[in-house]
């Protein structure tokens, strides 16, 4: 027996406003989560309302600014099913003009105040990343979701397939994945707003927001 169930992606467009025009970016974070389950009731406040909320802080941010490149920002569906909603999108949209995937999945960070950035092989964005000193929280790269696994003492986790970010590696797209790792309360009950360290949240998303202006910022003509 087959089971079907439909989704929705929400996408809004920030167009180039600075010639010549780059590929595009595409930041993506996924907006559903578990639910209610029988009669349990699963928040998915870090997971990833935490990302959804960057996502809609970054829109409004850099509205006001004049990108060198289309900037896409979609909150994925079904990405708890199996990658649904990103694997809709990289099999419909043309791909030739998209330059980078930036992928936000649980950005609650804890008391280690450690974001992790798994990064596609060669992307070049190694150095952009170490040169950031955001307030209060670290950044650690890695082009390796094996390395990344025993950082985050995760062995058994695929960080590459985990998240949406996959889907665009898969079409050969580059990708920055950010997070904060494994999370005790990960698909728990418990991962709720009363256990979010906010003053910490923010701080990691001004981070992620710092990284991103970094990466998006027009040259300056000389």
């Amino acid at each position: 027996m087959v089971r079907q169930s439909a989704g929705h992606n929400v996408l809004a467009v920030l167009p180039c406003q600075k010639n010549p025009c780059l590929p595009s970016i595409i930041i993506t974070a996924h907006y559903d989560h578990l639910g209610g389950i029988e009669s349990r009731y699963y928040p998915g406040a870090n997971d990833n309302a935490s990302g959804v909320a960057a996502l809609l802080f970054l829109a409004d941010r850099l509205k006001q600014q004049q990108t060198n490149r289309d900037i896409v920002f979609l909150a994925t569906d079904a990405e708890e099913k199996g990658l649904f909603g990103s694997h809709y999108y990289t099999s419909n949209v043309p791909l030739e003009n998209i330059g980078l995937n930036i992928n936000l999945d649980m950005l609650a960070v804890n008391k280690k105040r450690t974001l992790y950035v798994l990064s596609s092989r060669h992307s070049g964005y190694e150095q952009i990343v170490q040169q950031l000193a955001p307030r209060n929280i670290r950044f650690r790269y890695t082009e390796s979701a094996k390395r990344l696994g025993k950082w985050t003492d995760t062995p058994r986790t695929d960080w590459l397939r985990a998240s949406d970010h996959y889907p665009f590696f898969k079409q050969g797209i580059p990708f920055l994945y950010i997070g904060m790792g494994e999370d005790e309360k990960h698909h728990s009950v418990k991962d709720t707003f009363q256990n979010v360290d906010v003053d910490a949240y923010q701080d990691a998303v001004y981070a992620v927001s710092e990284l991103i202006d970094s990466i998006v910022a027009p040259q300056v003509d000389t």
